[in-house]
């Protein structure tokens, strides 16, 4: 880890919900983002790095079931042995030195392609993609959403990742409300979570 420059990173959270963005490479950055002291693993054979919380289970966090199933993809045979609790930040690595580096683009694919394998066999799916104050809804999630990640990513870092890029997959339907159609096919504007309370849009 250095102080040198920001790096993108992909947070991914237990609940189906992660984000793309850009973080200072410092100790209590890397901390916030996970939630606690932090514990590296570096993915053998690949430009990927993650970091988790390492007391995550002994503090009883959730299961990161995306970041498991990618890891494992990753890494044959992890998910057997092991599991990602809690608030998992990708990252990249630089050839050579191995020091920290944004998050290569194939692995945000990788990881999106996984997050939507892990929806699309529930009855309704529903991803919902918001960059500042422009929100997308997609409920048919095959590679709309993949596209207009891509596209956001370009976007932000001609921005100056001036905000960050927030994904949820909303699996029950029933928890969204006050969900507007407008003339491409996908919601958009003002959408309520009744689990925690929270607007977006």
């Amino acid at each position: 880890m250095s102080d040198e420059v920001p790096i993108t990173a992909l947070i991914s959270g237990p609940d189906s919900y992660f984000t793309i963005e850009q973080i200072t490479q410092d100790l209590s950055s890397f901390q916030k983002a996970v939630g606690g002291y932090i514990e590296a693993v570096t993915v053998p054979n690949t430009d990927l790095r993650l970091y988790c919380d390492e007391e995550g289970k002994l503090r009883g966090k959730a299961t990161n079931e995306v970041a498991t199933t990618y890891l494992d993809m990753l890494m044959p045979g992890f998910a057997i042995r092991d599991h990602l609790v809690g608030d998992v930040m990708f990252v990249g690595t630089r050839p050579g030195s191995g020091t920290e580096a944004s998050i290569p683009l194939g692995h945000v694919t990788g990881f999106v392609n996984t997050a939507m394998r892990r929806v699309t066999d529930t009855e309704w799916p529903i991803v919902v993609v918001r960059y500042g104050n422009d929100i997308w809804v997609f409920d048919t999630p095959r590679t709309g959403p993949l596209d207009q990640i891509k596209e956001l990513i370009n976007r932000a870092s001609n921005d100056g990742w001036q905000n960050k890029i927030e994904v949820r997959f909303a699996i029950n339907p029933n928890t969204w409300t006050e969900m507007r159609v407008d003339m491409m096919d996908h919601w958009t504007l003002r959408l309520h979570d009744k689990r925690t309370d929270k607007s977006y849009g």
